[in-house]
């Protein structure tokens, strides 16, 4: 009687610092937007901002626009205009905030703050991308935005806005998956970022394939291209291993399993 006093003693321990791990997780990521003042104009993804009293360099995180200002560097085309739309969204803000992002270093090596920027509500990066006045660059880590950022660039280049009008060296690569197709447009020589397939009932997605083989992402684009996606027959242990908290449960089921009956739990790890 002592022994399985102790065993739901423990049980509810482990639940307990499951409880706190997943909390933990849930607000890792939790941003808020700070306030800032306009100081004054740079180029296209930089700006001097005056956050807590103090003026600051900014620099606009996940993002690249043409040169227009470089000292060693002639003004690229669509520089200028790059650098005149971010100052006048910045100029003619009511409200100008920035969000620092989890999962990007706080600063660059030049010392500038890396951020997300918002005039009025509206990120500028965003407004950049749909104008063709920038492309997405600098991606080391699963920013928060990254996602929607390629969406919006993708549009913008398979329409040939601002610097996509004049690129003859774009290939489109077309993503086949359950029900949608979706395609991106692709520089030469670039590499593409693998997007979500989308989802089959029943089905479990496994990855992207090329002419009947798994496709690597860090191979570059040379020409247009079909990819297609790959699904597995669902069943308990590869649905559990695809969820985001599934090795967790999946730990638990077999902890249950193994006080309350060991030969299902013997069977379960086999499958593993």
């Amino acid at each position: 009687m002592n022994g399985l006093v102790q065993i739901i003693s423990n049980m509810k321990k482990i639940w307990l610092c499951i409880i706190v791990f997943i909390l933990c997780i849930l607000n890792v990521n939790a941003e808020d937007k700070v306030t800032v003042y306009f100081s004054k104009c740079v180029d296209g993804d930089t700006a001097l901002l005056n956050i807590n009293g103090k003026d600051e360099k900014f620099r606009f995180l996940a993002i690249d626009t043409p040169e227009s200002v470089h000292p060693t560097k002639k003004t690229e085309a669509f520089g200028k205009e790059a650098s005149e739309y971010t100052c006048n969204m910045l100029k003619n803000a009511k409200v100008l905030q920035v969000e620092f992002d989890s999962k990007s270093d706080k600063t660059d090596k030049y010392g500038r703050y890396l951020v997300w920027i918002y005039a009025d509500g509206q990120m500028i990066q965003k407004q950049l991308l749909q104008n063709g006045l920038a492309k997405v660059a600098y991606i080391y880590n699963d920013y928060d935005y990254v996602d929607e950022l390629y969406q919006i660039q993708n549009e913008a280049s398979l329409n040939k806005v601002g610097i996509w009008s004049n690129n003859k060296n774009l290939y489109t690569v077309t993503f086949k998956s359950y029900k949608s197709t979706k395609k991106i447009a692709v520089t030469a020589n670039s590499k593409i970022k693998e997007i979500t397939a989308n989802k089959k009932d029943g089905y479990i997605f496994k990855y992207w394939t090329l002419n009947g083989k798994e496709y690597n992402f860090d191979n570059p684009v040379n020409k247009n291209i079909v990819l297609t996606a790959k699904y597995e027959k669902i069943n308990l242990i590869n649905f559990l291993k695809n969820k985001k908290y599934g090795v967790i449960i999946l730990i638990i089921i077999l902890g249950i399993l193994l006080i309350k009956s060991p030969k299902k739990f013997k069977r379960m790890l086999k499958k593993l």
